[in-house]
């Protein structure tokens, strides 16, 4: 899910999240919870993470499509071995 993409691009930047939520702006809590998958940024922190982590959108969005294709494929193969 996208906290996936978030937390390894933060990583990536060697930036851990305390230092990441201060360049940002936000609370330490609403990196976290981003990173975790319990919310998503909005789109004036969306343009904010892609600044400091150095992304495209069509990275962020390819990602999040690729893992929610994944979870839709394997809900149907765990529908179709229970109908059998």
């Amino acid at each position: 899910m996208p906290g996936t993409f978030l937390k390894k691009r933060r990583e990536d930047r060697k930036m851990n999240r305390a230092e990441a939520a201060e360049r940002l702006g936000v609370a330490y809590n609403t990196l976290q919870n981003w990173e975790r998958n319990l919310s998503t940024p909005g789109a004036r922190s969306l343009r904010k993470l892609r600044s400091l982590y150095h992304f495209d959108m069509e990275e962020y969005l390819g990602y999040y499509r690729n893992r929610l294709y994944k979870e839709a494929d394997r809900k149907i193969n765990l529908l179709r071995r229970n109908t059998k």
